[in-house]
């Protein structure tokens, strides 16, 4: 195995006989594997774990649109939309079928209150109750040897 850096996001492992496309292939080509992601964004939502449904969706949408908050700029057609970044995206091809339309309703929602309706009917969830944090993070985050930050 060896670890390589995939587009602007992070590390992702990779066995040696695999080729880099095997990233691409497994979300471009198979659509099968986008339900599978939104039903793990729904879970990490509805099972107190959002912080990391939102990082998730921050690294699909660096991963698509070459940085975090392009997504938004993208779909204005906003004129400070980073292109060279763009192009660069190892999965910028998701960006047509609008895949990410689906998985940015389980991120942040900026209090925006059609964005927590939709999350709520995605997740068939109320939200803030339902939304809590997990007794997990509430541990970390009280114990000594946890810095406190996710």
């Amino acid at each position: 195995m060896k670890e390589e850096r995939i587009g602007n996001s992070g590390y992702i492992l990779i066995f040696t006989y695999f080729k880099r496309n095997r990233y691409q292939d497994a979300l471009i080509t198979t659509t099968n594997n986008h339900s599978g992601i939104r039903r793990i964004l729904a879970c990490l939502n509805t099972l107190g774990f959002r912080k990391y449904a939102i990082e998730l969706v921050n690294f699909f949408e660096i991963e698509i649109f070459g940085e975090k908050g392009a997504y938004k700029k993208f779909k204005e057609k906003d004129k400070t939309f980073n292109t060279e970044a763009y192009d660069n995206a190892p999965l910028m091809k998701l960006s047509m079928s609008k895949v990410f339309e689906i998985f940015v309703i389980y991120g942040d929602h900026e209090n925006n209150p059609k964005k927590i309706k939709l999350l709520e009917d995605n997740c068939l969830c109320k939200y803030p109750d339902d939304f809590q944090d997990s007794v997990f993070i509430i541990w970390f985050m009280q114990t000594p040897h946890g810095d406190g930050k996710l």
